[in-house]
């Protein structure tokens, strides 16, 4: 009775040179990116799924390892032009900007980054407990697309119409 919901604090939306952050990582302008992450820790993304999306979506792929060195150095080899494996990145808002498509897991601070700059956030994977209080409470208000049938052609779907971007502009939430 003694605790009530009050939200959360994060900082206010960054300003950002898009084409001076797409410049430093050699994306081209105009270049679709779908911003994949796998939390602070790195850990519990599904590998074939990414190998999926590097394979099948026609963008930039940007995986944020977070603190697991081991993902990151794994990924390395893997590494093109059109596929970037990057460890613990600050400040996120670089990537939250250039970003189209966000696939990643329901943590409390990258799910409201992630609100904070209206980018779709595909949730395919959660750690058990608050983050599946996420995932509730996110679906029911329509903020996530939670663990889609197919990721490849959800991420294509919305990479074409930014029908859930427009969605989460008008979402009351």
């Amino acid at each position: 009775d003694k605790i009530f919901i009050c939200g959360m604090t994060i900082r206010p939306k960054a300003v950002v040179d898009t084409n001076a952050v797409r410049q430093s990582l050699g994306i081209p302008a105009g270049s679709k990116v779908v911003l994949v992450g796998a939390g602070s820790l790195g850990i519990g993304f599904n590998e074939q799924a990414l190998e999926d999306l590097r394979e099948k979506v026609d963008a930039t792929i940007i995986l944020v390892c977070g603190k697991n060195a081991v993902l990151y150095e794994k990924m390395q080899p893997l590494c093109n032009s059109k596929f970037f494996a990057l460890g613990f990145y600050k400040p996120m808002a670089e990537l939250y900007a250039i970003a189209d498509v966000f696939v990643t897991k329901p943590g409390g601070l990258t799910t409201a980054e992630s609100l904070q700059w209206q980018l779709p956030m595909i949730v395919t994977h959660w750690l058990p407990g608050q983050e599946e209080i996420n995932i509730t409470y996110l679906s029911q208000r329509k903020l996530i697309i939670a663990r889609p049938k197919d990721l490849v052609t959800t991420v294509k779907q919305e990479l074409t119409t930014k029908a859930f971007r427009q969605q989460l502009a008008q979402n009351p939430h």
